[in-house]
């Protein structure tokens, strides 16, 4: 990384190193939650879409295909974030407001509410 900061410092850039910014971990729980919801709901639609030779149609099917090869397909990582993203429901398909726009809403004011 420092090489990278020379380098961009040598070629006429204003680099500020190391910065502050006081929201910078204001809303990560509000944003995960987000992304778990919509990882499940997009990789699903992705995988489902895929031919018919291709086994995997779900996220259920990784996580379990992962757990089947375990020693092989998760040397170093566990797959939490799957598992997370696995409980969560199905986003909506209506505009009402869902357990998901709630969960999301009341995560995002309790992180506005911060010091």
């Amino acid at each position: 990384m420092e090489g990278c900061i020379s380098a961009m410092k040598r070629d006429g850039a204003e680099v500020v190193d190391p910065v502050t910014l006081p929201s910078q971990n204001q809303y990560n729980e509000s944003e995960l939650e987000v992304l778990l919801w919509e990882f499940k709901h997009d990789l699903n639609a992705y995988l489902r879409e895929r031919s018919d030779s291709v086994r995997i149609k779900s996220l259920a099917d990784v996580i379990k295909f992962n757990e089947e090869r375990r020693g092989e397909e998760m040397p170093y990582f566990e797959q939490e974030i799957m598992i997370r993203a696995q409980q969560k429901g199905h986003l909506p398909t209506k505009p009402t407001k869902t357990r998901w726009q709630v969960t999301c809403i009341s995560h995002a004011r309790k992180a506005s509410t911060r010091p």
